[in-house]
């Protein structure tokens, strides 16, 4: 099965200068989308303009891949958080921090972890099964329909919106997973709905339970 993975600016520009340097063999682009097309025997990728890449999975193919992927080393661990679902009748509130090495940030990004907006559920459930078998430092915050229906409340009453009780369960999450790793440095990514509430919350100490 092909691997899709999104490259940075820097790892887009490396792999065009890879590409040239190497000499591999192209094709020309199917379409405005594409920056370049590798086929050279068993290598064979798609390199789209917006930092897409899309490769067959060969080792041919993954080592052009490893010479471009950039590791952040400065940390011990990369940090990120995301929610689903905002209590509703149908379902819970879900927040989950995970906790990754740049090793594993490399590893997972090769296994074509990215938005999952952008990934179809046939590539979506192989990739789920894979993470399952990793030792994942991970998190969980659940809040099913009457917990979320009270808390939510309690935020209203002290006059905060929806977005304060999405910054708390993130930071809670945070917190909670720093707390598992034992770490010294991480870098911790903080989910854009509400950037300012999260790091608010994030850096407060101690973190209010409500």
């Amino acid at each position: 099965m092909p691997i899709s993975l999104t490259i940075s600016p820097t790892e887009l520009e490396a792999l065009k200068n890879y590409v040239l340097k190497t000499g591999l063999k192209r094709s020309k682009p199917a379409s405005e989308y594409e920056l370049l097309r590798v086929e050279d025997g068993n290598a064979k990728a798609i390199v789209y303009k917006s930092g897409k890449v899309v490769h067959n999975d060969t080792p041919e193919s993954r080592r052009i891949i490893d010479s471009i992927l950039k590791s952040d080393t400065r940390y011990q661990y990369v940090l990120g958080s995301d929610g689903v679902g905002k209590g509703e009748w149908h379902g819970p509130l879900v927040v989950v921090c995970v906790a990754l090495t740049p090793l594993g940030v490399d590893k997972f990004r090769k296994m074509g972890a990215r938005d999952s907006k952008t990934i179809e559920a046939a590539e979506l459930i192989p990739l789920a099964e894979a993470f399952r078998k990793e030792n994942i430092v991970w998190t969980p915050l659940i809040l099913p329909p009457p917990t979320y229906n009270s808390k939510y409340a309690e935020f209203e009453k002290e006059g905060e919106s929806l977005n304060d009780l999405l910054a708390w369960a993130h930071a809670r999450a945070i917190k909670d997973t720093i707390g598992k790793s034992n770490l010294d440095k991480a870098k911790v990514v903080i989910d854009k709905f509400d950037v300012v509430k999260t790091y608010q919350r994030h850096v407060s100490a101690p973190l209010r339970d409500r």
